[in-house]
């Protein structure tokens, strides 16, 4: 304890105390950050090697699009794994239609010239904006939403609902 911590009352080391913590919650959570953009900074760096090893021991010539083309399939193909996990698991199961216990695997398709933009996206509909649920609610695999003017459509790929624990929902 310092000097000046001695002429303090009980409630100012408290408070003083209080915003220590504060700083470092702060501090704590930019260290996380910076971890995990690390993390995946160092996942794309291996996704692109892989992609690079594999290009040249398929003889395809090793340039942007042929690496960049294996590594949105590296992509995909993680992604496919990870609804495969939860579904062995038990966290999901198949659906029908979006709703708010979903997850939906959609991909994203260029309106004018059919081109898929994005292959693969995979996210819960509870992270959506409300605009895009009211969008994608009561839509099924198959069907082709127009987000509007000057955005992609969305293509329902898949949908699952999440299956929530026994204990979570007796907590409802």
């Amino acid at each position: 304890m310092s000097n000046n911590d001695k002429k303090l009352n009980a409630a100012q080391r408290l408070e003083s105390l209080e915003k220590a913590m504060v700083l470092m919650d702060k501090t704590i959570h930019e260290l996380y950050k910076s971890i995990e953009g690390l993390r995946l900074a160092g996942k794309t760096l291996s996704n692109k090697v892989d992609s690079i090893i594999s290009a040249s021991s398929q003889g395809q010539q090793v340039n942007d699009d042929v690496v960049n083309k294996i590594m949105t399939e590296n992509n995909v193909q993680e992604l496919k794994q990870r609804i495969e996990s939860l579904k062995a698991s038990g966290q999901l199961a198949q659906g029908e239609e979006i709703n708010e216990l979903s997850l939906m695997v959609l991909r994203e398709v260029d309106p004018d010239t059919g081109e898929v933009a994005n292959p693969r996206v995979q996210i819960a509909y509870q992270l959506l904006a409300e605009s895009t649920k009211e969008l994608l609610k009561g839509k099924k695999a198959g069907d082709v939403i127009a987000m509007g003017e000057d955005k992609l459509n969305l293509e329902v790929l898949e949908v699952y609902n999440i299956v929530v624990p026994e204990q979570q929902v007796a907590a409802n």
